[in-house]
């Protein structure tokens, strides 16, 4: 019997497969998420345009410019945590609930925000050093996000659990990560090129929200459904294989 891509995915082929169901099983569920992040990225963008804020001289920036970025980025890291418990339930339960994932993620926002925080700058010391250094403890810790957001691990814990996932697989991690990030980014881009076609010229603030929105509806469901399924495709892969079942057919036959 064939085994389900969608629980244990194990190769590059099978997790791709995964992800792409799971995208496709969250895309509706993940909507009111997406438009609220989409509507909250264009809200800040437009604030930052109208103020023109000059970001070579940081202490310069007024104080409700950090605050509006500050409270964006906030909104971002709780999205992320709400939209990973919601593919979880998604895929092991079949079932979603809006509010109770809702209070969920508010209990584990400080952590998710200590990750993040303690992840940045691991990975902005060692771009700082070497670009590849960075890019490496980017990778290296990536499936800690989800470990936090899903209660699976404490925030400091997450970075060695991460670390013991990924070690030895890191190629493998990098190239489903990219994959997933360029398949987001093309849909993204092509959004972006038909409102440039089609509307901006005429209606550019209305190409600018609708833009917003789109990208968030394309990369919220994209991006949770790569962390969900990138820890459990790299715990199947070192998970011992399965004993052998001796194959009796024919073994009273003539």
């Amino acid at each position: 019997m064939p085994r389900d891509v969608a629980e244990d995915p194990v190769n590059f082929e099978e997790t791709i497969n995964s992800i792409t169901r799971l995208i496709a099983a969250v895309f509706i569920p993940m909507l009111p998420l997406a438009l609220i992040y989409g509507a909250a990225d264009y809200l800040l963008l437009d604030f930052l345009m109208a103020r023109e804020p000059d970001l070579t001289a940081p202490r310069q920036i007024d104080p409700e410019i950090w605050a509006a970025v500050g409270g964006s980025a906030l909104l971002g890291i709780f999205i992320t945590v709400v939209a990973l418990i919601r593919a979880h339930n998604r895929h092991y339960y079949g079932a979603t609930s809006l509010m109770s994932e809702i209070g969920l993620g508010l209990s584990r926002l400080p952590g998710m925000v200590i990750f993040i925080l303690v992840y940045a700058l691991l990975v902005g010391l060692g771009t700082a050093a070497l670009i590849l250094p960075g890019l490496f403890f980017a990778i290296l810790f990536l499936p800690g996000l989800t470990m936090v957001a899903l209660g699976q691990s404490g925030v400091l814990a997450a970075f060695g659990d991460s670390a013991r996932l990924v070690w030895k697989q890191w190629w493998f991690s990098l190239v489903t990560v990219v994959l997933t990030v360029a398949a987001a980014m093309v849909g993204i881009a092509l959004i972006g090129v038909l409102l440039e076609i089609f509307l901006h010229e005429q209606q550019p603030q209305l190409s600018l929200i609708l833009l917003s929105l789109a990208a968030a509806t394309i990369w919220v469901p994209f991006s949770a459904a790569l962390l969900h399924t990138l820890p459990r495709a790299l715990a199947a892969r070192k998970a011992p294989p399965p004993p052998e079942i001796p194959d009796t057919d024919g073994l009273f036959d003539d």
